[in-house]
């Protein structure tokens, strides 16, 4: 079964690419490439929303950072580079048996929708129960086409929400 792709009216296009700019000039957003799906710049709750053709992932994986200073690990806490090679990713079930394993704190951020974990110099940015039941109710109440699990084959803890 083939489907025409979805396209938006050149004016609201152009819309959309000037508020997405003036996200990403604030640096409320960055352009995010996952390899396996597509660019996916936005934040929950942002000025622009999500129109309603939009279904949006949720992670079942995080990134792991090396901090600069192990006394500053809050979010935008800066950052020598990742802490895992090659690219810093790691899958749920890693992240959840180094949390256990290192008595690591774990943070919720209502703000940007999120959680993380530290210790020492390793700040790692996931989601979790809390931020991932908040996004699917965001999804349910504002009538989105739904959302879709990113990653899935690297969890081995299940969720039910």
């Amino acid at each position: 079964m083939s489907r025409a792709l979805y396209r938006m009216a050149p004016a609201k296009l152009k819309e959309l690419k000037t508020q997405l700019q003036k996200l990403i000039d604030k640096r409320f957003i960055q352009s995010s490439f996952c390899h396996w799906g597509a660019p996916s710049p936005g934040i929950l709750g942002s000025p622009i929303g999500f129109p309603k053709t939009i279904a949006f992932g949720l992670p079942f994986y995080g990134y792991a950072w090396n901090l600069t200073d192990p006394n500053q690990h809050s979010i935008f806490a800066p950052a020598s580079g990742i802490a895992v090679p090659p690219d810093g990713s790691a899958g749920y079930n890693l992240i959840k048996a180094y949390i256990a394993e290192n008595g690591a704190p774990t943070v919720f951020n209502s703000t940007l929708v999120m959680d993380y974990s530290y210790t020492g110099k390793t700040w790692i940015g996931y989601d979790d129960r809390q931020s991932i039941t908040t996004k699917v109710l965001y999804a349910k109440r504002k009538g989105l086409l739904g959302s879709m699990s990113i990653g899935l084959f690297q969890m081995q803890v299940h969720l039910s929400i």
